[in-house]
């Protein structure tokens, strides 16, 4: 524990001092977004490079955030039904495949394929992102409720 924290405060700040497991998924959750932002950068890269137009490197930011928006409906009640934890495996095991479709899609020069595992990606992420923001909303709540009683 940090010693500047003072459990009392009731702010996300305490939480994040006094709860180990609640660092290591802020931890990771960044270290993926950083991951994720940097692979971007580089398949924009690529499409800009073969293709020359900045029209299509826009459209990869389309790709990349349109699941997101499709899916928002159906993927709250999707991590309520299921088991998250078996669902994040999932989705993790299930990217694999359009990852290593990027690495042919690289290999090959094509944008179509690299446009197509985004698409797929984007899917998997859609699914994968909220599922540790549910027991962290718990958490928060169940830490707030024991600092008012």
């Amino acid at each position: 524990m940090l010693p500047a924290c003072r459990q009392s405060s009731g702010s996300l700040f305490a939480l994040l001092c006094g709860n180990a497991d609640f660092r290591r998924l802020i931890g990771a959750c960044a270290f993926s977004l950083t991951g994720d932002w940097l692979a971007f950068v580089a398949l924009s890269g690529f499409v800009y490079h073969h293709t020359g137009s900045a029209g299509w490197t826009a459209l990869l930011f389309a790709i990349n955030s349109l699941p997101g928006v499709l899916l928002f409906p159906l993927i709250g009640p999707m991590t309520d039904r299921f088991d998250r934890q078996r669902l994040r495996v999932a989705c993790d095991l299930g990217s694999l495949v359009p990852v290593i479709g990027l690495l042919v899609a690289f290999q090959a020069g094509s944008v179509a394929l690299a446009l197509g595992c985004l698409a797929a990606l984007s899917v998997f992420a859609a699914v994968a992102g909220p599922i540790p923001e549910a027991p962290l909303c718990q958490t928060l709540v169940r830490h707030r409720t024991n600092e008012s009683s």
